[in-house]
């Protein structure tokens, strides 16, 4: 049996209560049931007058591209996620269909959107955590009271560590070329 898995993505993007979790129908197991059924119904226009064993196996057929398909797309786009960008990234095959697939970014994006929206606090609540402090609890500070700092002082010292490397080496190169003579 030959099956275009570009046409079966292409019907099961056309009725989201198959894959989008923030749809209404997607927990409703009947409806999902339904939607399949318009699915077979459309790759395989003798889909009703086929008996229950082929019937099986289209079903069977037509849902495990679909979940393979999803996966191959899932794996292929963390593969990218976690690949490092320029020079020390290699170049990774992309999926065949991953742009097909990207309709499925919609599903956890509204997962992502959920999950923030649950775990927002009423700023209330926030606030009352944190200590309030008045300016009069803070002490003043003129502009003699900071430090400057001009960086000549890191600088120097820079030089000074920098000439006793240079002295340590030249040492280092006269002992040794007094020895080889």
């Amino acid at each position: 049996m030959n099956i275009d898995t570009e046409r079966v993505i292409a019907e099961v993007r056309l009725r989201p209560a198959l894959w989008d979790l923030s749809n209404e129908l997607y927990k409703d197991r009947d409806a999902r049931a339904k939607f399949w059924l318009q699915v077979f119904e459309a790759l395989f226009p003798d889909y009703n007058n086929e008996g229950d064993d082929k019937k099986k196996e289209i079903k069977k057929i037509v849902q495990q591209r679909w979940k393979t398909a999803r996966d191959a797309y899932m794996r292929c786009k963390n593969v990218l996620k976690n690949t490092p960008s320029g020079s020390g990234g290699s170049k990774k095959k992309v999926y065949i269909y991953f742009e097909d697939m990207k309709f499925l970014d919609k599903k956890h994006q509204a997962e992502v959107e959920d999950s923030i929206e649950s775990n927002q606090a009423t700023p209330s609540a926030i606030n009352q955590d944190i200590p309030r402090i008045s300016n009069q609890d803070v002490p003043s500070m003129s502009s003699q009271d900071i430090p400057r700092s001009t960086g000549l002082e890191v600088n120097t010292e820079l030089q000074k560590s920098v000439a006793q490397e240079n002295s340590t080496e030249s040492n280092f190169r006269n002992k040794h070329s007094n020895k080889n003579q």
